[in-house]
């Protein structure tokens, strides 16, 4: 019998176990470049976002406005004390810290309001030692009278003085005494004037309050 051969180049070849690697490659290989685009898009998109709401990175670290009345945030201060600005300490779009000097206000009108105030309180210091003094006087002057009357009382019991230089004497110790009390009413109210000009206070309330 005769035996037939095929051609190597007719012969079927074996599937080979090893072929579908290039395939499994490939994909995994677009997968990776779909999850880096993906990956780059969503950062781009985050980027947009914050440069549209001006957040850092990208947003300033201090606030800056030609206008400060309408694109920037205004806050308005109040002086303690009322005067006229000599010096303005600082320029246009300065940033400005904590304890920093602003501006520089006249002296002249606290100095002038000063010098009234020791004026006032030398004068009511004048006038409660003027009505001191007087109510020291016009109790000398008791003292005097009572004892000019007591002489005159004397010489009237051993008949050395009529009954008028005893009434002569009563009038003037009597004169004496109704004059003190206004003269100490007087100078209770210079004392309160001295109190209202060192800066304290009287009221009605609070003398009705004291016990």
């Amino acid at each position: 019998m005769s035996s037939t051969s095929i051609p190597a180049a007719e012969q079927p070849h074996a599937p080979d176990a090893a072929a579908p690697a290039p395939v499994a490659a490939t994909s995994a290989s677009q997968r990776w470049q779909s999850a880096l685009v993906f990956g780059v898009n969503a950062v781009v998109g985050v980027l947009a976002v914050l440069d549209a709401w001006r957040l850092p990175p990208f947003g300033k670290t201090f606030v800056s406005t030609e206008n400060a009345l309408v694109g920037g945030e205004v806050t308005i201060t109040g002086t303690q004390l009322s005067g006229y600005v000599e010096q303005v300490a600082l320029q246009d779009f300065q940033i400005v810290n904590r304890g920093d000097v602003l501006t520089l206000i006249g002296v002249r009108t606290y100095a002038d309001r000063r010098a009234q105030a020791a004026a006032h309180l030398a004068e009511q210091e004048a006038l409660l030692a003027n009505w001191t003094q007087q109510r020291h006087n016009a109790e000398q002057s008791i003292v005097l009278a009572q004892s000019a009357l007591d002489i005159a009382r004397h010489r009237r019991a051993g008949g050395y003085a009529s009954y008028l230089e005893e009434l002569d004497a009563q009038r003037t110790l009597y004169s004496a005494q109704v004059g003190l009390p206004v003269l100490k009413s007087r100078a209770l109210i210079a004392t309160v004037g001295l109190y209202h000009a060192m800066g304290g206070g009287w009221t009605a309330d609070s003398a009705g309050s004291r016990p």
